[in-house]
């Protein structure tokens, strides 16, 4: 059972809704066939949903789908306050019809966490005590609706901001993968590619290794030998030309690597190539 110090205005006469204050310490784990949205409004808590921790402070929701488990337990033992509304999973599922991004969230993940901007919790915060106030449900029923457009707004916006960055770090990737295939960075080095793109080195690798299923570095070098593969093949330059054309750290290096990759060393390659083609 919930553990708390009191129980405040409760609105269960909304047909969809259910409106709840919790005021205490923490509530045991369970899970509920309903979307529930919590609204931390006083103090710091542990929210544990799915096994998985996170911290809450005042102007904090989740969206939590039916079948999410989750508990909430207070930091340094506090006290805290958050606001709950528990809507019918109907009624939400038809909320979601046409908001496409936020619905594939709850297809593939059963919560939604997210941080209010000051102004819309302000703006929350005081509807919530109309809801509180309401003298009859149907002005109850809108003053919910009102909070739920407004975090399901705040939700669509940061899903937008979260789309567009990503859109942005796939794009850098996808600029350099166009790049070393037409060989203008075929001689660059790794550290000069993630210089030339402004985000962090950790963010290009891992949406790098992402698109591809390889990191630059070793994509890098498996298009390099290719490019030096086919100099080999059409060309009359010497194996050292090419080493240096490609700007290898020396020949033996290029002969190592080449060996290593191909199975033979680039002299060897050119010479049965060179006599496969008089054939």
């Amino acid at each position: 059972m919930i553990t708390y110090l009191f129980k405040y205005t409760e609105r269960n006469d909304l047909s969809d809704f259910n409106c709840h204050w919790w005021y205490g310490k923490s509530f045991n784990e369970h899970a509920h066939d309903y979307y529930e949205i919590v609204i931390t409004t006083l103090g710091e808590l542990y929210h544990i949903i799915n096994g998985t921790t996170y911290t809450q402070t005042r102007g904090d929701v989740c969206i939590l789908a039916p079948g999410a488990s989750h508990t909430i337990k207070s930091i340094n033992n506090d006290f805290v306050k958050h606001y709950n509304i528990a809507v019918k999973r109907d009624f939400f599922d038809a909320f979601l019809e046409h908001k496409v991004e936020l619905k594939k969230i709850f297809e593939e993940n059963n919560y939604f966490n997210l941080r209010l901007k000051d102004s819309t919790f302000a703006y929350i915060s005081d509807t919530i005590l109309k809801i509180d106030n309401a003298s009859y449900n149907a002005v109850g029923y809108t003053h919910v609706e009102a909070v739920l457009y407004a975090i399901i707004s705040e939700a669509i916006h940061k899903l937008s901001i979260n789309n567009n960055k990503t859109n942005r770090i796939t794009n850098y990737c996808y600029d350099a993968i166009r790049k070393i295939n037409n060989y203008t960075y075929i001689t660059k080095k790794a550290t000069d590619i993630y210089s030339i793109y402004p985000i962090s080195h950790t963010t290009f690798v891992t949406e790098f290794k992402k698109i591809t299923g390889k990191t630059l570095v070793a994509f890098l070098s498996e298009r390099k030998l290719a490019y030096a593969k086919n100099l080999l093949n059409t060309t009359d330059a010497s194996v050292l030309e090419i080493a240096t054309l490609l700007q290898y750290d020396s020949l033996s290096h290029f002969i190592r690597i080449f060996k290593n990759y191909y199975g033979e060393t680039p002299y060897k390659y050119k010479k049965n190539s060179s006599e496969g083609f008089m054939f």
